[in-house]
């Protein structure tokens, strides 16, 4: 059986140029990857829920660690081994497609030129700038302001793919990722967006859905799902309206 591991912000799960086979399929947290080339250039990029480290051990490609992972938050993996990835694939299929979901991630990842990864370019305008205001908010951002570079931009819950189908829909994942959240967040559950005139707009996705800003229901009752972001700051809330994800915005002018 895998077992799930924990790791506190600043440990390192794994480190470049050791031996290993074991990978990690992130549950919640936050992980940095770290990788010194040759010619002296590094490489680094954040993963987070549902992203896998250490794939090319897994697989068999390598032996030796070819890039270091370091816990940014404090953060929960599925420890996967040859043995462990074996019992998947002749148990059942739900078990395996996380992992294979995860794989899948990586493929399209490294596809993307590394120089573009978690990078806005440079004729990206920044629109805003997203603080987490409670522990869970925080935990999202990975402890780090976010700045909002393309529209729209959603919030959504990370919700781990159920079947092999799943695998293959034709789907967007959040940019911000809500790992461990309740039922009451959605997919895709608020979204940033143009409001057609150069100015933004918060738009909550299914009216009737727990979601404040600046201290005022949002779709509900005779309120619109979309509400106005002047430029300054707002606060939204949203999810569970007894434990919340609250976070700040700083609407760019």
């Amino acid at each position: 059986m895998s077992k799930i591991v924990s790791f506190r912000k600043g440990e390192s799960l794994i480190s470049q140029g050791d031996e290993g086979l074991v990978a990690y399929l992130i549950q919640n947290g936050w992980v940095m990857i770290n990788q010194n080339k040759e010619d002296g250039s590094t490489f680094q990029v954040k993963v987070g829920p549902g992203e896998i480290i250490g794939e090319l051990a897994l697989t068999g490609l390598v032996t030796r660690r070819s890039a270091s992972a370091t816990a940014i938050t404090d953060c929960d993996a599925e420890e996967i081994d040859r043995g462990a990835l074996i019992r998947l694939v002749n148990g059942p299929a739900s078990k395996l497609t996380p992992v294979l979901s995860a794989l899948l991630s990586r493929l399209k990842s490294a596809m993307v030129d590394e120089k573009q990864i978690d990078e806005c370019r440079p004729e990206d305008p920044a629109h805003a700038v997203i603080v987490g205001l409670n522990s869970i908010s925080r935990q999202a951002l990975c402890n780090q302001p976010c700045t909002i570079s393309h529209l729209p931009w959603t919030f959504g819950a990370h919700v781990p793919p159920q079947s092999v189908t799943d695998l293959f829909r034709n789907y967007q994942e959040a940019d911000i990722r809500l790992a461990k959240s309740s039922r009451r967040v959605r997919e895709q559950h608020i979204r940033i967006e143009s409001d057609n005139e150069h100015g933004l707009q918060l738009h909550l996705m299914q009216y009737g859905d727990y979601c404040e800003v600046d201290e005022k229901r949002v779709g509900y009752g005779a309120s619109d799902t979309t509400v106005p972001l002047e430029s300054g700051y707002h606060t939204v809330c949203f999810g569970d309206p007894v434990d919340p994800y609250r976070f700040g915005i700083e609407v760019l002018s």
